[in-house]
């Protein structure tokens, strides 16, 4: 396993311990904010946190370094923020007269993911662990780097129609497989 004293908690890179990554300009000074799991916070015992990738009214999603794989993986967390609260423990509550909501949403996220693990299509992030810890539900995919849609159409402006429908197809192949 790498020292993860000199790994970058933005791109999990090895960064020589810098405060300021050189790769990917993160500053280790930052953390992930309130309500969130803290930079280096360990999971399942071997998935150290980073930086908050993502996060919407379910989840929080961390780029995370797999302790195991020594590789940069994705760990999305099961956080209904109106549903929970974190304890300083970074333990989940559910906020009282919430639980039938909360633990509704956590079954459909573990057997929507569990069901994922066993997917293999090129355009679908392959999903390779999903479990329970801290009182709510996680699961973990491999690490790819690039830009989102949004970013894209940011950076570049109006995607051209043949793109975007070859996108569309990519996408709706997928869902349909998945549904099936």
């Amino acid at each position: 396993m790498l020292n993860t004293d000199k790994l970058c908690m933005g791109c999990m890179n090895e960064n020589g311990g810098q405060s300021i990554c050189p790769a990917c300009g993160y500053d280790s000074s930052q953390g992930n904010g309130k309500n969130k799991l803290p930079i280096k916070f360990v999971l399942g015992g071997r998935y150290v946190i980073g930086r908050v990738i993502s996060e919407n009214s379910e989840s929080t999603t961390y780029i995370a370094f797999d302790g195991s794989q020594d590789t940069a993986v994705t760990v999305r967390e099961y956080f209904p923020e109106e549903f929970a609260v974190r304890q300083p423990d970074k333990t989940v509550s559910i906020i009282e007269g919430k639980s039938f909501a909360f633990n509704e949403g956590l079954m459909q996220f573990m057997e929507l993911n569990t069901r994922l693990m066993t997917l293999e299509l090129a355009c679908v992030n392959r999903v390779t662990d999903v479990f329970e810890e801290n009182g709510t539900a996680y699961y973990v995919m491999d690490y790819i780097e690039g830009e989102s849609l949004g970013d894209m159409v940011k950076r570049r402006g109006a995607i051209p129609e043949a793109e975007a429908i070859g996108y569309i197809k990519e996408v709706g192949s997928a869902l349909s497989y998945i549904h099936g």
